[in-house]
């Protein structure tokens, strides 16, 4: 039986849905460009070489995705502005449902876990 919708349209869908998202993160402090350029590169990977070979030439993200793939590492503007977000962004929850909340306390353990992530990454200049 033929699959419905294959495996290469669903990661050059992922792929373009994160190019978008990572393109209003650009012109949005609260939203990430990084994190979805980079899931963009791996969707593309996955499905087409001629955008995953676009987003790695790029001139604005192509330096970033390098970095990415060659040491795990990310911009270090990019770090302190997900690391400042993610403060904010718990600021505002807390302030919302109450930090001692069971929405409030989940969500401080994700933020939490996200900023040691972000934190162990090495940085590039």
């Amino acid at each position: 039986m033929a699959k419905l919708i294959s495996n290469h349209f669903l990661y050059a869908t992922l792929g373009w849905l994160c190019v978008v998202l990572g393109f209003i993160g650009a012109f949005l402090p609260v939203m990430p460009t990084t994190v979805f350029i980079i899931i963009a590169a791996w969707a593309f990977s996955k499905s087409s070489e001629r955008w995953y070979l676009w987003l790695k030439q790029h001139h604005i993200f192509g330096e970033s995705l390098k970095a990415w793939e060659q040491h795990h590492a990310i911009p270090e503007k990019a770090k302190y502005i997900a690391l400042t977000m993610l403060l904010l962004s718990y600021l505002f929850s807390a302030s919302i449902m109450g930090p001692f909340s069971i929405p409030g306390i989940i969500t401080g353990c994700c933020i939490v876990a996200v900023a040691l992530y972000l934190n162990q990454l090495p940085i590039i200049r």
